[in-house]
C-alpha cells in the first residue's frame, strides 16, 4: 500500500526555515571527533614537477617560495640523510613519496619473483619515508592489463 502526502508550499517553507535555525544548535552537539581533519589538507608537488636547476635546498626552497605546503619524493632512491639536511634547511616536509618502481614490478605481475621484487621495493620505500618524516607512500598495485595474454 502506498501513502501519497502532498507537501505545501506553507509546509516546504516551514520545515526549511525550521532546518536552517537548527543548524547551528545540531553543530554544537557533534561530538569532538569531527574536528580531527582540520588544517589536515596541505598542497604538496612531487619533486620532479620543480624545474629548477641546482641542488635538493635549492629545489625545496622553490617550492616553498610557491607557496606549497610540502614536497613528495620517489622512494627507494634517495640519499635520507641529504633529504633531512633539506628539510631541516628549509623547514619544508616531505609528506610522502611515490613508489619509484611500481610501473615496472607490479605486486599484479603473474610471476612471484616479480611480486616480491615488488613488496621489497615497497618495503623499502615505507622505510625511507619514515626515516624522513613523511607519512604515506603512493603505489601502483597494478595494471589493467596485468594478468592478460
Amino acid at each position: 500500500m502506498t501513502i501519497h502526502r502532498s507537501l505545501s508550499r506553507r509546509g516546504f517553507l516551514q520545515g526549511s526555515a525550521a532546518l536552517a535555525a537548527s543548524i547551528p544548535v545540531l553543530g554544537y552537539a557533534l561530538p569532538a571527533q569531527y574536528d580531527t581533519l582540520q588544517g589536515r589538507f596541505y598542497k604538496t608537488l612531487k619533486i620532479g614537477m620543480v624545474k629548477v636547476n641546482g641542488s635538493l635546498v635549492d629545489k625545496f626552497r622553490a617550492a616553498k617560495d610557491c607557496g606549497f605546503d610540502g614536497i613528495e619524493l620517489s622512494a627507494p632512491g634517495f640519499d635520507i640523510a641529504e633529504v633531512n639536511q633539506a628539510i631541516k634547511e628549509v623547514d619544508f616536509p616531505v609528506d610522502g613519496t611515490v613508489c619509484a618502481g611500481h610501473w615496472g614490478v607490479r605486486h599484479t605481475d603473474p610471476d612471484p619473483a616479480v611480486r616480491a621484487e615488488a613488496l621489497k621495493t615497497l618495503k623499502q620505500a615505507l622505510r625511507d619515508t619514515h626515516a624522513i618524516g613523511g607519512h604515506t607512500v603512493l603505489l601502483v598495485v597494478g595494471h589493467g592489463k596485468d594478468g592478460t595474454p
